[in-house]
Formats: C-alpha cells, structure tokens, sequence
C-alpha cells in the first residue's frame, strides 16, 4: 500500500497496527484510574509498542485531535487541561512507513514509524495514514537506512 504526501512524495506502508486504547492498557496491566495518569501512560508507551513486532525504529506520536473550546495547539494549557479530564480515541494504529531512494534495487530508503490516535476505523488504511501524516515534515522526521533488498 502507498500513500501520497501533501508534498507530492509517496511513501509505502511496511507495516501496519491497530490496537484499542483500552486494550493496550489493559495489556500492560493498567485495569483503572483518572484519565490523566492513563493518558499519561499511554502517550508515554505508546511509541514504543511495536518494537517486539518491529525492531528498535524511529517512531514519532501524533497527538490526537481533541475538540478543544479556545484551540487545539498541543502546548496549550487548554489542550493539557483537556487530556488531563478526557480519555484519549479508542483506536491506536501505528504505521510504518518507508520510501526507497534511488533506483529499484537501491538498499537505500527513508523510514519512520508513526503512532496515531483515531475516534473510528472505518476508513481504509492509506485515508487514515495520510490523515496522520498531513502536517508532518516526512523530510525532517524519517530517518535513511541501509537495507540488503
């Protein structure tokens, strides 16, 4: 599967995982408590879920769209405020997303895993990735590997 870039670049998807919050907690034994210690928890687990499935990878969090009354910047006191009262989206995919450099059978690729929160997993995988991706800089936040394909 690819995905087209609000840049124009097309990444393809490696891997991809889609967990429920709740469960993802509940894994990790976390059975109850405030939404701020297991928001807290979760966003700071989060990114490192998929390394026993994946290997050790660069992996950026999105933090997830909130309906905030004065705003939705992530470093505002309304936007902590919100997190600390509300439970995060249900759903938690992780994607890994990879673009080759170069020609076919160059070893030589761009990557990066990104880890996302979605209220409904009712639209297919590429919508959902690129939605996640729409305001990041794949140039800056994906790192260049060597690989023998």
């Amino acid at each position: 599967m690819h995905v087209a870039l609000p840049s124009g670049l097309t990444v393809s998807i490696a891997a991809f995982h889609c967990q429920s919050s709740s469960t993802f907690m509940q894994e990790r034994g976390v059975l109850e408590g405030s939404p701020k210690g297991l928001n807290r928890y979760l966003l700071k687990n989060a990114p490192a879920a998929m390394e026993s499935l994946w290997g050790k990878k660069k992996t950026f969090l999105v933090m997830p769209d909130l309906p905030i009354i004065g705003g939705d910047d992530p470093h505002s006191a309304a936007y902590r405020q919100h997190l600390e009262l509300d439970l995060l989206p249900p759903y938690l995919l992780h994607a890994w997303l990879q673009q080759r450099i170069g020609h076919p059978g160059s070893g030589t690729m761009r990557e990066l895993v990104v880890t996302f929160f979605r209220s409904n997993s009712d639209e297919k995988i590429p919508a959902m990735v690129r939605k996640a991706l729409i305001k990041l800089d794949w140039n800056a936040l994906s790192v260049l590997v060597e690989s023998d394909c």
